[in-house]
C-alpha cells in the first residue's frame, strides 16, 4: 500500500463525509420548508389548471362561432345572389313590359282613348238627362263635375220645351236631335234622323 493507496483511502473519505454532509442539508432544508409557502404552491397549481381548462374551452368556442360565422356569410352570400338573380328577373319583366306598352301606345293612343272615354261620360249624361233623370242621379252614375251636368240638363230642358213646339208643327227630325257643346269637344247625334 503505498502512498498511492494512502491517498485513494483519504480521497474516498473526504468524498463520503461531503455526501453525508449534503444529505443532511437537504433533508434538514426541506424539514423546514414553509407551510404558507406549499400551500401558496398548491393554489397556484390549481389556478393554472383551471386557467388551462377556461382556454380549452375557449378556444373550442372561437371554433365554433368561427364555422357558425363562415356557415352564416356563406347563407348571406346566398341570399345576396337570389335577390341578384330576382332583381335581374324583374328588371327583364319591366323591360318586357315597357315594350309591350310602347307597341300599344304606338297602336292606341292615350290621348284617344281618354278622350272617347270623356266623349262616353257626356253621351250618357246627355241621354240620362234627356230621359228626364235628376242631376244627383246623373252625377251618382256618371262621373263628371255637378256644375257640367247641370248645364247638360238645362240645355235638355230647353231643347225639350222648343221639340214640344216643334212636335206641334209635326218636324219628327228635331224631336230627336239634342246638341251638346263643350269647351273642347262639340258634337251632334241624330238618334233617329232619316238623313244620316
Amino acid at each position: 500500500m503505498g502512498a498511492f493507496g494512502l491517498l485513494q483511502i483519504l480521497i474516498d473519505i473526504v468524498l463520503c463525509l461531503s455526501l453525508l454532509i449534503l444529505w443532511k442539508k437537504y433533508f434538514r432544508l426541506a424539514a423546514k420548508d414553509d407551510p404558507r409557502l406549499s400551500r401558496g404552491l398548491q393554489i397556484l397549481q390549481s389556478k393554472i389548471a383551471v386557467l388551462e381548462d377556461l382556454s380549452d374551452r375557449t378556444e373550442h368556442q372561437v371554433r365554433q362561432l368561427s364555422l357558425l360565422l363562415d356557415e352564416k356569410s356563406k347563407e348571406v352570400q346566398e341570399r345576396i345572389e337570389s335577390a341578384d338573380r330576382h332583381i335581374d328577373g324583374i328588371r327583364r319583366s319591366i323591360q318586357k313590359s315597357l315594350e309591350v306598352a310602347k307597341i300599344f301606345e304606338d297602336k292606341i293612343p292615350h290621348a284617344e282613348v281618354v278622350e272617347r272615354q270623356n266623349t262616353q261620360k257626356y253621351l250618357d249624361a246627355a241621354k240620362m238627362a234627356h230621359a228626364g233623370e235628376s242631376v244627383d242621379a246623373i252625377a251618382a252614375k256618371v262621373a263628371l263635375p255637378k256644375n257640367e251636368i247641370e248645364i247638360i240638363v238645362k240645355i235638355h230642358k230647353d231643347r225639350s220645351i222648343v221639340g214640344a213646339h216643334e212636335n206641334t208643327e209635326n218636324d219628327p227630325v228635331s224631336q230627336e236631335r239634342f246638341v251638346l257643346n263643350q269647351p273642347d269637344n262639340s258634337f251632334v247625334e241624330d238618334s233617329k234622323s232619316p238623313n244620316t
